[in-house]
Protein backbone atom coordinates (compact mmCIF):
# COMPACT_ATOMS: atom_id res chain seq x y z
CA UNK A 1 0.00 0.00 0.00
CA UNK A 2 1.17 3.18 -0.84
CA UNK A 3 0.92 6.33 1.17
CA UNK A 4 -0.81 9.43 -0.48
CA UNK A 5 2.00 11.86 -2.48
CA UNK A 6 0.89 15.11 -0.11
CA UNK A 7 1.63 12.92 2.75
CA UNK A 8 4.60 11.66 1.65
CA UNK A 9 5.66 15.45 0.94
CA UNK A 10 4.71 16.53 4.06
CA UNK A 11 6.89 13.99 5.76
CA UNK A 12 10.28 14.90 3.65
CA UNK A 13 9.00 18.55 4.70
CA UNK A 14 9.14 17.52 8.47
CA UNK A 15 12.38 15.33 7.81
CA UNK A 16 14.12 18.38 6.24
CA UNK A 17 12.79 21.15 8.89
CA UNK A 18 14.25 18.39 11.95
CA UNK A 19 17.60 18.76 10.17
CA UNK A 20 18.13 22.24 9.17
CA UNK A 21 20.55 23.30 12.00
CA UNK A 22 20.02 26.73 11.19
CA UNK A 23 16.53 26.97 12.72
CA UNK A 24 15.94 28.01 16.06
CA UNK A 25 15.49 24.90 18.03
CA UNK A 26 12.77 26.16 20.77
CA UNK A 27 11.05 29.62 20.91
CA UNK A 28 12.85 32.19 23.01
CA UNK A 29 9.81 32.64 25.37
CA UNK A 30 9.68 28.57 25.73
CA UNK A 31 13.46 28.45 26.82
CA UNK A 32 13.37 31.31 29.18
CA UNK A 33 10.28 29.47 30.85
CA UNK A 34 12.29 25.91 30.60
CA UNK A 35 15.44 27.88 32.13
CA UNK A 36 13.04 29.40 34.96
CA UNK A 37 11.71 25.36 35.60
CA UNK A 38 15.01 24.32 36.12
CA UNK A 39 16.30 27.48 38.54
CA UNK A 40 12.81 27.23 40.51
CA UNK A 41 13.53 23.40 40.82
CA UNK A 42 16.57 23.32 41.83
CA UNK A 43 16.15 25.91 44.59
CA UNK A 44 13.36 23.77 46.18
CA UNK A 45 15.41 20.56 46.57
CA UNK A 46 18.17 22.70 47.66
CA UNK A 47 15.99 24.22 50.16
CA UNK A 48 14.63 21.08 50.55
CA UNK A 49 17.42 19.22 51.70
CA UNK A 50 18.75 21.82 54.34
CA UNK A 51 15.51 21.60 56.44
CA UNK A 52 15.24 19.46 59.36
CA UNK A 53 13.63 15.90 58.45
CA UNK A 54 10.27 16.04 59.89
CA UNK A 55 8.04 19.29 58.89
CA UNK A 56 6.28 19.00 62.88
CA UNK A 57 8.20 18.36 65.65
CA UNK A 58 8.72 14.49 66.57
CA UNK A 59 10.44 12.62 69.13
CA UNK A 60 12.00 10.26 66.15
CA UNK A 61 12.57 6.32 66.95
CA UNK A 62 15.63 4.04 67.65
CA UNK A 63 17.20 2.35 64.55
CA UNK A 64 17.69 -1.51 64.17
CA UNK A 65 20.57 -3.73 64.92
CA UNK A 66 21.66 -5.69 62.14
CA UNK A 67 22.00 -8.76 63.45
CA UNK A 68 25.44 -10.30 62.01
CA UNK A 69 27.28 -7.06 61.57
CA UNK A 70 25.85 -5.50 64.60
CA UNK A 71 24.99 -2.30 61.99
CA UNK A 72 22.55 -0.08 63.49
CA UNK A 73 19.99 1.04 60.84
CA UNK A 74 17.44 3.29 60.36
CA UNK A 75 15.81 5.70 62.81
CA UNK A 76 15.33 9.27 63.16
CA UNK A 77 16.88 11.25 65.65
CA UNK A 78 14.68 13.80 67.69
CA UNK A 79 14.13 17.18 65.75
CA UNK A 80 12.23 20.19 66.14
CA UNK A 81 10.78 20.48 62.89
CA UNK A 82 10.09 23.37 60.34
CA UNK A 83 9.66 26.93 61.29
CA UNK A 84 7.01 29.28 60.70
CA UNK A 85 9.60 30.99 58.02
CA UNK A 86 10.76 27.78 57.04
CA UNK A 87 7.07 26.50 55.79
CA UNK A 88 6.89 29.72 54.46
CA UNK A 89 9.81 29.97 52.33
CA UNK A 90 9.17 26.03 51.26
CA UNK A 91 5.82 26.75 50.34
CA UNK A 92 7.33 30.13 47.92
CA UNK A 93 9.64 28.04 46.26
CA UNK A 94 7.40 25.33 45.56
CA UNK A 95 4.71 27.69 43.83
CA UNK A 96 7.51 29.46 42.18
CA UNK A 97 8.52 25.84 40.33
CA UNK A 98 4.70 24.77 40.25
CA UNK A 99 3.67 27.71 38.08
CA UNK A 100 6.90 27.58 36.41
CA UNK A 101 6.01 23.67 35.13
CA UNK A 102 2.51 24.74 34.06
CA UNK A 103 3.91 27.41 32.27
CA UNK A 104 6.33 24.89 30.28
CA UNK A 105 3.73 22.20 29.87
CA UNK A 106 1.79 24.91 28.61
CA UNK A 107 -1.48 24.86 30.22
CA UNK A 108 -2.98 28.46 30.31
CA UNK A 109 -0.48 29.95 28.36
CA UNK A 110 0.33 30.81 24.56
CA UNK A 111 3.44 29.03 24.24
CA UNK A 112 2.19 26.31 22.58
CA UNK A 113 -0.23 27.24 20.03
CA UNK A 114 -3.80 25.44 20.22
CA UNK A 115 -4.86 25.46 16.48
CA UNK A 116 -1.75 23.95 15.26
CA UNK A 117 -0.39 21.69 18.27
CA UNK A 118 3.20 23.36 17.23
CA UNK A 119 5.26 25.90 19.10
CA UNK A 120 4.66 29.59 19.14
CA UNK A 121 7.46 31.71 18.90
Amino acid sequence: MTEPVHSMQMHRTHLLLAYDMTAPRFPHALHAAQVRLHRATAELLGFGRSLPWPVEPHEGWPGKEHSRTGEVTGGRPPSPGWTDEQKATFVRAFLRADSSGVRVSGNGTALWTPSTGGLES
